[in-house]
């Protein structure tokens, strides 16, 4: 017979709950689901404990409030134990399917051949975003993936359609799986060295109903006191009287003061309670409370959420300073460990203002970006004045961030505050010009889209300034995501030549005071005037030049940007066509995690392919026909109509063309953008004229030809040759003459390569990367040279493959299945 430690922390998993917990080990997602106190998190880190004897990587992640960043923050700290260590640093939380595609093929890649990983997220009731779930569920569904998460919590996870959608992919343990039975009540009592009367014991079970911490807390008071707790009492009240109470009260005061904290080691204790015995303190009272745990770390502690709660009503009963020195110490270890998020909120609730303004000035606005905007708006309302007026730094950095969030009023307020407090301030009289030349780069930002009076604010900041920004980032979204600098910023018809010499003039300035921020867009947008006009050696030679540069000061968005230009003009010939430009770029810039970056990438890739009339192939917030979900920057989602649009006209969804029309339309008039007005015309020309309405497709075409006439650019008309091929003839001489001239050329060049992408008709549903890999088999590479050539990681080929048998219903040994897809692929249509 095994014997069993006869102690009050004794771990003690009934026959029944091990039963529920084992099925774990095969299922992508677990929820396990009971009111508090019924021992959730302990079965769960029973079976892990378990997994990770055996060799399993386990990675937890505790959820103490509904705080995304915050969130966020704990689930990339959770892998850092892990072989995965730091991997996931460098991305923001991901919100829409592209940002959550991208973490799943990072983690997919990462996972392969790394033995199983079990991810345990706790107390989950306490986060309320849906945004979350949408990471679980994406996480749940990786195929093949040696991943198996656990999520406890006290309200249910997913909702009936998304439990339904799982089907056999989704284990769930409930309170009746945790609940024990009078049986299971003697057995745990015997286990902590508690022997019940018959009578007693019966009371027990049948009172506390089989609630594990109501049994526990009952069986404590028994050791101490030879009596069971009063029925009747809240838990509260119960973990009062069966635990706080008999501590001696410097105990409890330490245990409140670290109840603010949601993990704490041994040094954060002493630093915030002063205590030098706080390692001993912790060990004792590990050794005594069930609610106070050692996590596996072996660093950190973590109570309880129950005995948490209970702590932190008697810590809110202690007198307001003193409330506010404790949440200043803990700001301070977190400011001091880097981890200025957490350290922010615990300045805020303390009202402290001038740590918090100190933070915003070491941070530079890095991970303040992950403050709720309501809470940063809450705080700076209330915050005083004289606070503000002492940190002239920071006031720079608080009216970039106000500008990303559109708070424009905000924003304005303090640069209106600013020099009063540089006149107050003892900074040098060097830096005081510094930050008042950055204030007029910020305010730039005022007239974007208007080169010519951003450019003023540009070269006032330059006439000032002796060192870059401290506010812009030089890693930043220059171009907001948008995958054409022209674009942005061609506003009037008749003006892209002055815009454009406004634009060579005017980026030097910017790139002076920003150390390269967005270094080459000049050249770019000079390419993309020759392109559209026709010119294309002009193009070319830009286009190197631009290239040149923004490759020199690493400016991926502006490459990126290159590449879309250079694509375009493969199409006329110019240049030569590049097979696998996407698969090498997502190779390069996955580990980035920038999903701003690959959302451009699919963007390009989309209108490209619609292009060539093969829209097939698309991240799913492109699939559909509204780009509702996608975690688009404002100034770049006209542009990504305009892509979705091209890729809906492609597809032959012409209504859908013309029914966005009006939005689409409002979107480009807003900033104003005169370009995606053009493209958007001629798409609805196009639609219209396919749904046999002549006279709306020619007014739309004429419209598109009165903006386009001005510059000469008649390069979107050759793009969508296909679509206006009855309307053209129609329009005036000389309008018609040169738009011909152009597209004769481009009609055989893509001509020949869509004879190059044509494909046997067996195959004609498999997506482009798909039909890649099929001729990849059958010219017999292996899987990791089909990797190599597409940058793909061997495991994702083999994803890949095994779709493709699925679609083909190919079958049998894999031998036998890979000669039938080399048949497949040599068949003639």
């Amino acid at each position: 017979m095994a014997r069993y430690r006869t102690d009050m922390n004794s771990i003690y998993i009934s026959p029944r709950a091990q039963e529920a917990l084992d099925p774990i080990a095969q299922c992508p997602l677990t929820t396990v689901v009971a009111p508090m106190g019924y021992g959730k998190t302990t079965a769960v880190q029973w079976f892990l404990d378990r997994r990770r004897e055996a060799g399993d990587q386990v990675v937890r992640v505790s959820i103490y409030s509904n705080d995304l960043p915050l969130f966020w923050r704990s689930f990339q700290a959770a892998w850092r134990g892990t072989p995965l260590a730091g991997q996931l640093d460098p991305m923001a939380f991901p919100v829409g399917d592209t940002a959550l595609g991208l973490l799943s093929e990072r983690l997919l890649d990462l996972l392969d051949g790394a033995g199983d990983y079990y991810l345990f997220l706790d107390d989950y009731h306490l986060m309320k975003d849906d945004q979350v779930t949408a990471l679980l569920l994406a996480l749940a569904r990786l195929p093949g993936a040696p991943l198996h998460l656990i999520v406890a919590s006290r309200d249910q996870v997913l909702s009936p359609s998304q439990a339904l959608r799982l089907g056999r992919d989704l284990h769930q343990i409930t309170a009746g799986d945790l609940a024990l039975s009078q049986e299971e009540v003697s057995a745990y009592s015997r286990r902590c060295g508690v022997a019940l009367p018959p009578a007693d014991l019966a009371h027990l079970a049948q009172t506390s109903e089989g609630w594990f911490s109501a049994v526990y807390l009952n069986l404590k008071a028994y050791q101490a006191h030879g009596t069971l707790l009063t029925s009747g009492h809240d838990i509260y009240e119960m973990l009062n009287e069966a635990m706080l109470d008999p501590l001696p009260q410097e105990r409890v005061d330490f245990l409140a003061r670290m109840s603010l904290a949601d993990e704490f080691t041994a040094e954060q204790a002493a630093f915030v309670t002063g205590l030098a015995e706080s390692r001993e303190l912790m060990r004792a009272l590990t050794e005594s409370n069930a609610f106070l745990r050692r996590l596996p770390d072996g660093q950190n502690y973590r109570l309880h959420h129950m005995m948490k709660e209970c702590l932190g009503r008697r810590f809110r009963e202690y007198p307001s300073e003193e409330q506010r020195l404790v949440r200043c110490r803990h700001g301070a270890w977190y400011e001091r460990q880097g981890e200025y998020l957490r350290a922010f909120h615990f300045y805020l609730y303390a009202g402290d203002d001038a740590s918090v303004l100190r933070l915003i000035d070491v941070d530079t606005g890095l991970q303040m970006a992950g403050l709720a905007p309501q809470k940063l708006l809450s705080w700076l309302a209330q915050c005083r004045e004289e606070a503000l007026l002492a940190a002239p730094r920071s006031l720079l950095v608080l009216m970039r961030r106000l500008f990303s969030l559109g708070a424009i009023p905000q924003m304005l307020t303090l640069k209106d505050l600013l020099p009063r407090a540089l006149e107050q301030s003892d900074l040098p009289e060097r830096e005081r010009q510094n930050l008042r030349g950055e204030c007029d780069l910020i305010l730039s930002f005022l007239g974007y889209n208007d080169i010519a009076a951003m450019s003023v604010r540009h070269q006032s900041a330059c006439r000032q300034m002796d060192r870059p920004a401290i506010s812009i980032h030089k890693n930043g979204a220059w171009t907001f995501g948008s995958p054409s600098v022209l674009m942005m910023f061609h506003r009037t018809p008749g003006e892209m030549g002055q815009e454009l010499e406004t634009m060579l003039r005017s980026m030097p300035y910017y790139y002076q005071v920003t150390d390269g921020h967005g270094m080459g867009a000049e050249r770019v947008m000079e390419a993309e005037v020759a392109y559209g006009q026709g010119r294309f050696v002009d193009a070319v030679i830009a286009l190197a030049q631009a290239r040149s540069a923004a490759a020199a000061e690493g400016q991926r968005y502006m490459l990126l940007c290159c590449d879309f230009l250079s694509l375009r003009l493969a199409l006329t010939g110019a240049t030569e066509f590049e097979e696998d430009w996407y698969h090498k770029h997502r190779a390069e810039w996955i580990p980035a995690l920038d999903p701003v970056l690959l959302m451009a990438l699919d963007g390009c890739r989309a209108y490209l392919r619609a292009l060539l009339g093969l829209p097939e192939e698309l991240p799913g917030w492109l699939a559909g026909d509204s780009l509702e979900g996608a975690n688009l920057l404002r100034p770049a989602r006209p542009m990504f109509e305009v892509i979705l649009n091209q890729v809906l006209l492609a597809r032959g969804e012409y209504a859908k063309v013309l029914g966005r029309l009006p939005q689409c339309l409002a979107q480009c008039s807003t900033y104003p953008y005169a370009l995606g007005t053009l493209h958007l015309l001629l798409q609805q020309a196009g639609a219209y004229d396919a749904l046999g309405k002549g006279n709306e497709a020619y007014e739309a075409l004429r419209q598109a030809a009165e903006l386009a006439a001005p510059d000469r650019f008649w390069m979107p008309f050759v793009e969508n040759t296909p679509h206006l091929k009855n309307l053209v003839p129609h329009l005036p001489a000389q309008w018609r003459g040169e738009i011909q001239r152009l597209t004769e050329p481009y009609e055989a060049t893509c001509a020949s390569l869509l004879r190059h992408h044509r494909r046997p008709a067996p195959l004609a549903g498999l997506s482009e990367t798909e039909y890649q890999i099929c001729l990849a088999i059958a010219e017999r590479r292996s899987n990791r040279e089909i990797g190599q050539a597409l940058f793909l990681s061997e495991g994702t080929v083999k994803q890949y493959v095994n779709q493709i048998y699925t679609k083909l219903h190919l079958t049998g040994a894999a031998r036998d299945k890979r000669r039938l897809l080399g048949e497949l692929v040599s068949r003639k249509n």
